[in-house]
């Protein structure tokens, strides 16, 4: 019969003997420092993500407000659709950049416009463009 105890011990040193080439790989690894250029490169990778979701966001709500300023909708319906959608966008774009807004209450039209304005204007402040200028506009 096999003894437990040379069971457990040639596995013990089957461990040893494959751990010890790896940990002291991963040991030089990290105190020469090449950890820190693959950590440097993924924190570069999810910042330019996070990036270019702002920049789809930014260009989402720019469509949006130029379809709800266009006036070219049908009915009264696609307008309240489009403003909807325009709100929710302003909502995401404030979540993102921490600025307090009241779109998501319920109020009078009047006051989601005024809320909408106000809205606008600190992200205009935030560094948003929300009109893009032609070049045969005036500015």
């Amino acid at each position: 019969m096999v003894d437990v105890g040379q069971v457990v011990l040639a596995l013990v040193a089957i461990a040893i003997i494959i751990c010890t080439p790896i940990a002291t790989i991963v040991a030089y690894d990290y105190l020469t420092g090449r950890y820190d250029v693959v950590l440097e490169r993924r924190r570069n990778r999810r910042r330019r993500s996070c990036a270019d979701d702002v920049q789809q966001l930014a260009s989402e709500v720019r469509r949006l407000r130029s379809a709800v300023v266009a006036e070219k909708w049908h009915n009264q319906r696609q307008r309240a659709l489009l403003v909807e959608a325009y709100d929710q966008a302003l909502v995401r774009a404030c979540r993102t950049l921490d600025i307090e807004q009241e779109l998501g209450v319920d109020g009078t039209v009047l006051d989601r416009e005024i809320e909408r304005v106000r809205v606008e204007a600190q992200l205009q402040n935030a560094g948003w463009v929300l009109v893009e200028r032609r070049h045969d506009q005036a500015a």
